[in-house]
């Protein structure tokens, strides 16, 4: 799973992202982690009451 933040601080627009991912010690969680890391990206989205123009998803900031 994964937490998500979007903001804008000046004019900058940030996203960070904090992800707990299978370690990789098994056969088969690489391919997972990848998995997880795909639907993280498209699953995210973020919503604002105040700028229309901010990015919605974590990979358009």
């Amino acid at each position: 799973g994964s937490i998500s933040v979007s903001l804008s601080l000046y004019h900058s627009r940030l996203c960070f992202v904090c992800s707990h991912l299978t370690s990789g010690q098994k056969d088969g969680d690489e391919e997972r982690r990848n998995s997880d890391v795909h639907e993280i990206l498209r699953r995210t989205r973020f919503s604002c009451a105040i700028d229309d123009n901010q990015p919605q998803t974590i990979p358009s900031h």
